[in-house]
């Protein structure tokens, strides 16, 4: 069941949460200031920290969204930002989420929903529904 986390959950997580963003965000996000950037977005209500569970008390999935608005094309996404699985799931659980989130983004008056993921089965069924794949890589503009 994927879930919403209150700011009290979060304050209590944030130290697991932020070392999983460490891990699995490209390097130049990963300093502490960045870092508490996305802990006061998520307490703003810019980005949001969904969790699943299926034993209470214990995570076993982390994601965060963010409402990304691109004025050029007047169009609004909802940004999968990190999404991180800490134990193998079904390919139902993969489906369920993305389909949980494709709502939540349709609630919001997103079009699209656009993924920043290193997690293959998550690959596969976002390309098997006609997902358009665009390279993003990250380099520092440091001279």
């Amino acid at each position: 069941m994927l879930a919403r986390l209150s700011p009290e959950q979060l304050a209590a997580g944030w130290g697991i949460i932020a070392q999983v963003i460490r891990e699995h965000r490209p390097e130049a996000d990963n300093n502490d200031e960045k870092i508490n950037n996305i802990f006061k977005a998520i307490l703003k209500g810019e980005m949001v920290c969904w969790v699943s569970m299926e034993v209470e008390e214990v995570v076993d999935t982390l994601v965060l969204t963010l409402l990304n608005e691109d004025e050029a094309s007047e169009s609004k996404n909802l940004m999968i930002y990190l999404f991180h699985i800490f134990d193998e799931k079904p390919q139902e659980f993969y489906e369920d989420l993305v389909r949980k989130l494709k709502f939540y983004g349709k609630e919001r008056g997103c079009e699209n929903l656009m993924a920043y993921c290193d997690c293959p089965q998550l690959e596969q069924l976002l390309t098997a529904q006609n997902a358009k794949e665009l390279r993003i890589l990250w380099v520092p503009v440091v001279i």
